[in-house]
């Protein structure tokens, strides 16, 4: 065995509180919880991967990935400048008057989509 580890007797019997000092211990749902919080997001991201790759093979392609870095480049950079001013706590009226140019575009499709006049939100 290990070098500071004891040899087990061959017949013994083991109870749970055993198995959870062992190199192979059960998680406890606190241990996964901790985990998933911890790396939840790029959990996702492999499980999404994975599906999407199997539901299409062209999906890990090149040009796929370039296509889709491309598309969320724009939200990507809006989405960095956001988080800076939310860390710093200058979250005011600006953000939202800097982001108004790209939600108009999408909120003047759903009313086309919707068949609603200009001035009710198209989402009520």
């Amino acid at each position: 065995v290990g070098l500071n580890t004891p040899a087990l007797p061959v017949d013994a019997t083991y109870n749970a509180s055993d198995l959870r000092e062992g190199i192979m211990a059960i998680p406890t749902r606190q241990e996964i919880g901790t985990v998933l919080a911890r790396h939840g997001i790029l959990i996702a991201f492999a499980v999404f991967m994975i599906v999407f790759t199997f539901a299409n093979q062209r999906f890990l392609s090149v040009d796929n990935v370039f296509s889709v870095v491309r598309s969320s480049a724009i939200l990507g950079v809006i989405a960095l400048g956001v988080t800076f001013v939310v860390i710093s706590g200058n979250l005011d009226q600006d953000v939202a008057d800097g982001l108004m140019p790209v939600d108009a575009p999408a909120r003047a499709r759903a009313r086309q989509w919707t068949g609603k006049p200009p001035w009710q939100d198209a989402g009520s």
